[in-house]
């Protein structure tokens, strides 16, 4: 997906949401400041504490290197249209069922795991993350006087790191049905 708050735009889109709100702010602070600070300060900031971020759910120590080889995980996962929630969710419990297109990246990794930062990913990629298709599933069922669907779906996403066997379809792939939905 491609679009304005895809992956790969969302920093583009957060810098331009920063210099609008200078804008409006102008009274309170000078714009040309605030437009120079997020234009200086702004991109070293934000993936400097995204990648930080990222090593976590990876598993991964943050360093320079680390955060090039999760750049290439996630520029494969978008070549290979896979979830990147649903790779981190299999990596965290079950990495061994990532397929052998992904070995390599997997040997790549050893040399930036540690114990910790491995214990860390559980409490950092949950099974369950709500996605568009699911929230029009529930919308569909209640238009037709089904609320069932609502109660269901709020218990996964209050608890999403729980396996929830019963729904398990919610975590897997995206339904045809679903592929045009924003």
């Amino acid at each position: 997906h491609n679009g304005r708050y895809s992956y790969e735009n969302q920093p583009a889109v957060a810098q331009w949401n920063l210099v609008a709100l200078a804008y409006a702010m102008q009274k309170q602070v000078s714009f040309k400041t605030a437009q120079a600070f997020v234009g200086r300060e702004f991109s070293d900031r934000y993936f400097s504490q995204y990648w930080t971020l990222m090593s976590g759910r990876f598993g991964v120590v943050s360093t320079p290197e680390s955060a090039q080889w999760m750049q290439s995980v996630l520029l494969e996962c978008q070549h290979q249209k896979t979830d990147l929630n649903r790779w981190l969710y299999q990596l965290t419990h079950t990495p061994h069922e990532l397929g052998s297109e992904w070995s390599s990246f997997l040997h790549a990794r050893d040399v930036f795991v540690t114990e910790l930062s491995t214990a860390k990913m559980t409490t950092l990629n949950p099974k369950f993350i709500l996605k568009n298709w699911v929230c029009q599933w529930v919308i569909d069922a209640a238009e037709k006087g089904d609320f069932s669907r609502i109660k269901q779906v709020r218990e996964i996403i209050q608890t999403p790191f729980d396996a929830h066997e019963d729904f398990a379809f919610l975590a897997g792939d995206l339904p045809d049905w679903g592929k045009n939905i924003c």
